[in-house]
């Protein structure tokens, strides 16, 4: 079946989490992606990367011995190829033939002359041109490292996160990085069809500084009045929290309507406390220390059963909860699996890996996890194969496999124990080649 980006061709010059993010996305939905990689590096990409670089070829250049020299426009960089091609003519092939270039190169950096407009603009008019920077392209941060937890801390991330102590408080998850890498996907989409109507590319410029603050909403004003959302690291209201059971496993409540604030305290049997107008019927207590006394109750009652009890209870009652999940158990939940949302991709070097599915599902072109790069010996090197250049393109391998353990009619909603799998742990990892250059293994 068809993909959305089905014949689109991308060039991948990023080694951050927010370019293979970013490209991961366009990837499953049908674009050939090509990392352009130097080959003097050799540290293998592990970690997020398993996951990310699926489905990519990949292809290694001299980026040091690149000398961009002028080209007239409509000059084709792809005639003639031979052998001896050097990495310039080689790359410069590859741009003439690509729809997207992504990189996230700082703006000072030796490699902007390899992605100079105007050499890009002469080598192929209609490219998208993608840069992701830390900070943006101006400014006395411009230059500064891609480091998430610099951004955070500097966008002021880390001093609005509750904590049990006051803040600022270190946040584990790299929202400057998946932020960036959602914009630059939009960017390029967008970018895309501006193509389609006015016929030429154009640049499109976001920064893990600019992901950062798609997750920091935040706003001042003189006519409005300041708003703390959450103080209490457990949630953001008594009724709103997480608990601890008797046998260990945590409950979140998710009760933030009168109503369901009431009928789970009258389950938890506390509907009388209620009554009391410094706990705020529930919703919002009047002083701080009524707001622990309150969190302090509902603590000890749940302490009192173990979860299936209260997950018994709270079903019979409609009252709103989620067992607290470890990452390995959220994988086999049947609403995750009914919605195929887990596949099973096999890597060459760690075998099999179960990983997140295809996050955005379109009707008529599903998009499809096209599995990773196989670390193949090429009988040629890539320029005696008349592709040119210094490098070796491989083709992805077969698609990953959609995993499915939940039968048509379960209509679990998760929060009860599943049936547990037994997940596949991967032998010691050798160092990772994933790619080639001159027909010698890579680093």
């Amino acid at each position: 079946m068809a993909s959305a980006l089905d014949g689109i061709t991308v060039l991948d010059l990023t080694d951050g989490p927010a370019g293979a993010l970013a490209t991961m996305l366009l990837c499953d939905h049908g674009a050939r992606v090509i990392r352009v990689l130097d080959i003097h590096d050799t540290v293998p990409r592990r970690g997020g990367y398993l996951v990310w670089d699926r489905g990519k070829e990949c292809v290694q250049v001299d980026l040091s011995r690149m000398r961009p020299t002028p080209q007239r426009s409509g000059s084709h960089a792809t005639a003639g190829p031979t052998a001896s091609e050097d990495s310039t003519a080689f790359y410069a092939r590859l741009i003439h033939s690509a729809d997207v270039l992504i990189e996230d190169f700082p703006p000072s950096s030796n490699h902007q002359a390899i992605v100079h407009a105007d050499w890009l603009a002469a080598l192929n008019p209609r490219l998208v041109h993608c840069s992701i920077s830390a900070y943006g392209t101006h400014g006395p941060l411009k230059d500064e490292p891609p480091i998430d937890d610099l951004v955070m801390a500097r966008m002021g991330i880390l001093a609005t996160q509750p904590g049990f102590r006051p803040g600022p408080v270190h946040l584990v998850h790299p929202l400057p990085s998946a932020g960036a890498a959602l914009l630059a996907a939009q960017g390029i989409a967008a970018a895309l069809l501006a193509r389609e109507k006015m016929g030429l590319g154009r640049a499109v410029e976001t920064s893990l500084m600019a992901g950062a603050l798609l997750y920091h909403p935040k706003v001042t004003g003189e006519k409005l009045a300041p708003h703390i959302f959450q103080t209490n690291p457990a949630g953001s209201a008594p009724f709103y929290s997480l608990y601890e059971c008797a046998d260990g496993t945590w409950v979140q409540l998710g009760c933030v309507h009168a109503g369901f604030i009431a009928t789970a305290a009258t389950v938890m049997g506390i509907k009388h406390v209620l009554d009391e107008s410094r706990f705020g019927g529930g919703r919002l207590a009047q002083t701080d220390e009524a707001d622990r006394e309150l969190r302090a109750i509902i603590a000890q009652v749940i302490r009192t059963k173990p979860y299936d009890e209260w997950a018994r209870l709270f079903e019979e009652a409609d009252v709103p909860f989620a067992r607290a999940r470890t990452t390995e158990d959220s994988m086999d939940d049947p609403q995750v699996l009914a919605n195929a949302m887990l596949v099973e991709v096999q890597d060459p070097e760690v075998g099999p890996i179960a990983q997140t599915g295809v996050s955005v599902q379109l009707s008529a072109t599903p998009g499809k996890v096209k599995g990773q790069d196989a670390p193949r010996q090429p009988s040629k090197p890539l320029a005696s194969r008349g592709h040119g250049g210094t490098g070796v393109v491989r083709p992805p391998a077969a698609a990953g496999r959609t995993i499915r353990r939940a039968s048509p009619g379960d209509q679990s909603t998760g929060d009860h124990q599943p049936h547990r799998r037994a997940h596949r742990r991967p032998a010691a990892r050798r160092p990772r080649r994933r790619c080639h250059q001159d027909g010698a293994p890579g680093g």
